[in-house]
């Protein structure tokens, strides 16, 4: 065999021996490429789900303490009413009184009178207290609830992001095990190489020393 067909065989094989380094160096490069581009789409991905749980919790919460509050003006209007009710109770007793004021029996009647409408109003107000009491109560409750899903929302999310970068961890691990096989399997295909060049450079001298 002529030296040079040997020489172009050689080099055929070097340029194979090239393009199969260069392809298997894209192939892993793309690899890591599509990890790093998997990874930081999951991050925005957990980091909308955490901005949109919390924003629908604020609204609902901010719409029920409107709702409390309104509820809250009302009464407030209508205690200011019964107080003003009370009031003129009271004027139009006054008054009756000083007219009645020659009528023992009259006078003792409304003065016991009054004193019902006092009792009265104390019992108003010490149910309005109560109520009062029992809506603070619960207004604080729901505090506590909502305090108490956010963090629990929150511990959700550590443990989600800790699975990820576990995934992440071993992603990784994967791509190197991967980039270790094809070089591995690399340098065996240029020991082969070596080792048929060889042989082969073996024949060549022995035919050529028989000639």
């Amino acid at each position: 065999m002529d030296l040079e067909i040997v020489e172009d065989k050689l080099k055929k094989l070097e340029e194979e021996l090239e393009e199969y380094r260069k392809n298997q160096f894209h192939k892993v490069e793309k690899i890591i490429n599509e990890v790093k581009l998997l990874e930081t789409n999951i991050k925005e991905l957990n980091k909308r789900k955490i901005t949109k749980c919390l924003v629908n919790a604020n609204k609902s919460f901010e719409k029920k303490i409107i709702e409390k509050t309104r509820k809250c003006s009302k009464k407030k209007k209508y205690i200011k009413d019964i107080k003003k009710d009370i009031v003129h109770e009271l004027m139009l007793l006054k008054e009756k009184k000083k007219n009645n004021n020659n009528n023992f029996l009259n006078t003792k009647f409304n003065f016991q009178y009054i004193h019902a409408i006092e009792n009265e109003i104390n019992k108003t107000f010490l149910v309005l207290n109560i109520q009062r009491q029992y809506i603070l109560k619960f207004i604080f409750e729901k505090l506590n609830k909502f305090k108490n899903k956010s963090l629990a929302y929150y511990d959700k999310y550590l443990n989600i992001q800790k699975e990820i970068d576990t995934l992440f961890h071993s992603i990784n691990k994967s791509a190197l095990t991967d980039i270790f096989v094809l070089t591995k399997n690399s340098l065996f295909f240029q020991k082969e190489l070596a080792t048929m060049f060889q042989q082969f450079h073996y024949q060549i001298e022995n035919s050529l020393t028989h000639t």
